[in-house]
């Protein structure tokens, strides 16, 4: 999955700052600013955060504690590497290795200032997974990246992340059932995601066997239905000659209509061949 894909999509959640501070403010209490960017999953969160501090015309209580500001410089940072990468990743390999140095700085620099934010390393991995190697793409220095996190619950999950880029898809499950998301919504996002992509990886490997129960586990996890599982259950479960049980799967994935295109095309004339409504 593209950088892109990823830190848009999470950009991301809760870095906690148990000792931070209140200072007065003549509008919107500061406290409930901190809270705001304590609790809340990410750039929204932060984003809030920020929208209150407005509304407080005290934008300079950011700078009177160390804790937020850190906090907000460290997503955006975050931010500006995403949207670098973005940007870079589009405009082919010349244009591409002419902006990955700041690409690459942002991305750190947010690290640095929030080691212990899993966004943060995160983002780190994927460039390092995503960018060609000749301009600073290197397996070795995810892997390290990865399994310096000084949670070792971060480590465990960017370590399948590394796994699946190699298609070490069993090596991948076995780290997922390891890793406890806990309260950190971007890691149970990733879990989420990428107990499919291991399970799609299987199947595209033609072990429709191995493939089966990860999907059907899949289906189970919170947010399942925004990704296609049951499309891919139903071509783990039709690889295997199980007929109705690939039908209904077709068929749920059909009526929820929140796939691609190709994938709704394809589950519709699978689903037909079966025997099944696709309308």
């Amino acid at each position: 999955m593209s950088l892109l894909l990823r830190h848009s999509h999470h950009s991301h959640h809760s870095h906690r700052h148990p000792g931070q501070r209140r200072t007065p403010s003549p509008g919107v209490p500061t406290d409930r600013v901190a809270a705001t960017a304590r609790a809340g999953t990410g750039t929204r969160a932060l984003a809030a955060a920020a929208l209150l501090l407005a509304a407080a015309a005290a934008p300079a209580q950011v700078f009177q504690d160390p804790a937020l500001q850190a906090l907000l410089s460290a997503e955006r940072h975050c931010a500006l590497g995403t949207v670098l990468g973005v940007h870079a990743m589009g405009q082919g390999m010349v244009k591409m290795a002419s902006s990955v140095g700041t690409v690459k700085a942002s991305l750190l620099e947010s690290l640095r200032l929030a080691p212990l934010w899993y966004p943060a390393r995160s983002a780190v991995v994927e460039f390092y997974l995503q960018a060609p190697g000749l301009i600073g793409g290197s397996t070795a220095k995810a892997t390290e990246a990865a399994r310096t996190a000084a949670k070792p619950e971060q480590a465990r999950a960017l370590e399948v992340r590394v796994a699946l880029d190699d298609e070490r898809f069993d090596a991948a499950l076995a780290g997922l059932y390891g890793v406890q998301p806990g309260t950190d919504s971007a890691r149970a996002d990733d879990v989420q995601q990428w107990t499919a992509q291991a399970g799609f990886g299987l199947l595209g490997k033609g072990d429709a066997a191995k493939a089966r129960p990860v999907f059907e586990q899949a289906a189970k996890l919170k947010g399942a239905a925004q990704l296609p599982v049951d499309y891919r259950l139903g071509l783990a479960l039709q690889a295997q000659g199980q007929t109705e049980p690939a039908r209904a799967a077709y068929a749920r994935f059909v009526a929820a209509g929140r796939g691609q295109g190709k994938s709704l095309d394809d589950a519709k004339k699978r689903l037909a061949q079966l025997g099944g409504p696709t309308g």
